[in-house]
C-alpha cells in the first residue's frame, strides 16, 4: 500500500479524524474479534449493563421482527448516540440477517460508514466470501471535488467486478484493500467537515490534502486493478482446469461402453473405435498441458466460472470426437489417405492420426472442411489429392478455438 494512505489512516486514527481495524493493514486485531471504530474518541459514559449472548441475540431478533432488519443508516445513528444504549443490539440484528461483521468504520462529523461483513451459508464460509456495505452523502464528496466522488464509485465498481470473476483468497484480499482505501477517503472528508472554513489557512490545506488523497487513492486502484486482471486469469486458468478431468472421465465411460455403439454409429470395430476416441482426448489434454507450460493464453479471464468450468468439460470430448471423425473420414474414402491393410500398424496408423486431430484441432478441422470438396473432385475426375497442411508444432487458436472459413 502506498505510504501516503498508510499515514493518512495512521494520522486520522491518532488525531481523530477516522479509526479503523483489520481492513488496514498493519493493525493489529485479536483472533476472532471484531472491533468497533469511531471516527474520534467519544466522551466518557456510562455504558448499560452488558448483556449475555442469549439475551442479545433475543433482543435482536426482536429489533429486525419490528424495523424489518436494521439499515447502515440506522447502525451508524445509534453509534452516534452518547454512550450508544441500542447500539450493540442493532448490530446484532444486522449480522443475523446479513451475516457476521469483520470490520468497521463510522465518521464523526459527516454522516457516513463502512462495513466488511461476511455472510452467512456454507459456500461463503469455504470460499471466504466478503462484501463491502458502504454509506455517505454524495453531497458531502461533490462539494470537496468531484473527482473525489467518482474515485468512490470506481473503488465500489473494482469490488463488484471481482464478485464475478474472483473467489477464494484472492476476493478476500481485493475487498479488505479496497474498504482500506474507501475508509481512507472517507476519513478525509470527515476531517474537512470538521475544519473550520473561516480559516484562512483551512482551504489551501484542504486543496492540498484532497488532491494528495486522490493522488494516492487512484495510484491504489490503478494496482488494485491490475491486481484483478491476473488473479481473474489464474482464477479462469483454475477452472479450466478443474474441468479437464470430468470430461476425461465421461470421455473413458463412452470408451468403456464402446461396444454398445461402435457398430451401429460408426459402423466400425469397437477396438478401432476405443483407440480413436482415447487418442483423441489424450492429444487434447497434451495440448492444454503444452500451452500452459509455456506460457500461452488458454482460455478467456472474462468468461464466468461455469462456462469456464465446461470448456474445459469439453476439451477431451472434442479432441476424442475429432479423432473419431478423422477415422470416419479416412474409411469413407472422404478424405484420400493411403492406410495399412490391417494388423497392429492399422491400429497404430489410426491412433497416431487421432493424437495429432486432438493435440491440433486447427489441423483436423482443416483437413474435414477440406475433405468435401477434394471427395467430389475425386469422384469426378479420379485426380488424387492430398489431405491438406500437416499440423504444425504451434497451434494458432488456442484450445477449444474454432477455425475460420
Amino acid at each position: 500500500m502506498p505510504k501516503e494512505i498508510q499515514s493518512g489512516v495512521d494520522e486520522f486514527r491518532d488525531g481523530g479524524a477516522a479509526n479503523s481495524t483489520n481492513g488496514a493493514p498493519g493493525l493489529p486485531l485479536e483472533a476472532g474479534k471484531s472491533q468497533q471504530v469511531v471516527g474520534t474518541a467519544q466522551p466518557e459514559a456510562k455504558r448499560p449493563k452488558s448483556l449475555s449472548v442469549k439475551e442479545l441475540d433475543r433482543k435482536a431478533q426482536d429489533e429486525a421482527a419490528r424495523l424489518q432488519t436494521p439499515s447502515l443508516d440506522e447502525l451508524i445513528a445509534e453509534y452516534k448516540k452518547p454512550s450508544r444504549p441500542s447500539y450493540d443490539v442493532h448490530r446484532r440484528a444486522y449480522e443475523l440477517a446479513n451475516g457476521q461483521i469483520r470490520d468497521n468504520y463510522y465518521a464523526k462529523h459527516i454522516h457516513a460508514g463502512a462495513l466488511i461483513v461476511k455472510p452467512h451459508g456454507l459456500m461463503a464460509q469455504l470460499s471466504q466470501k466478503r462484501k463491502i456495505s458502504l454509506r455517505y452523502d454524495g453531497l458531502d464528496a461533490t462539494v470537496v471535488q468531484p473527482e473525489f466522488e467518482a474515485a468512490i464509485w470506481r473503488a465500489r465498481a473494482l469490488e463488484r467486478q471481482s464478485a464475478l470473476i474472483l473467489g477464494g483468497r484472492s476476493r478476500k484480499v481485493l475487498v479488505e484493500m479496497v474498504y482500506t482505501i474507501l475508509v481512507y477517503m472517507l476519513s478525509v472528508l470527515d476531517a474537512i467537515k470538521a475544519e473550520d472554513p473561516a480559516d484562512p489557512r483551512v482551504k489551501g490545506d484542504r486543496r492540498k490534502r484532497v488532491h494528495s488523497a486522490l493522488r494516492s487513492a487512484t495510484k491504489e486502484l490503478d494496482r488494485l486493478e491490475a491486481f484483478t486482471k491476473d488473479a481473474s486469469k489464474k482464477a479462469s486458468l483454475r477452472w479450466y482446469l478443474m474441468g479437464l478431468p470430468v470430461g476425461a472421465f465421461v470421455g473413458f465411460l463412452l470408451v468403456v461402453i464402446a461396444d454398445k455403439w461402435s457398430l451401429t454409429l460408426v459402423g466400425a470395430p469397437s477396438q478401432l473405435v476405443k483407440v480413436c476416441f482415447a487418442c483423441g482426448a489424450v492429444g487434447a489434454i497434451v495440448s492444454v498441458m503444452t500451452r500452459i507450460s509455456r506460457g500461452l493464453k488458454v482460455i478467456d479471464s472474462q468468461q464466468g466460472h461455469l462456462v469456464t468450468l465446461l470448456a474445459g468439460a469439453f476439451r477431451p470430448l472434442i479432441g476424442a470426437i475429432f479423432g473419431l471423425a478423422l477415422y470416419v473420414f479416412v474409411q469413407g474414402e472422404l478424405i484420400p489417405i493411403a492406410t495399412p491393410e490391417g494388423g497392429q500398424t492399422e491400429i497404430l496408423f489410426f491412433a497416431g492420426l487421432a493424437f495429432l486431430s486432438g493435440f491440433n484441432e486447427r489441423w483436423a478441422q482443416d483437413t474435414i472442411v477440406q475433405s468435401q470438396p477434394l471427395a467430389a473432385v475425386n469422384r469426378t475426375s479420379g485426380t488424387p489429392s492430398g489431405t491438406g497442411s500437416p499440423p504444425s508444432s504451434e497451434s494458432d487458436e488456442g484450445p477449444g478455438s474454432t477455425a475460420k472459413d
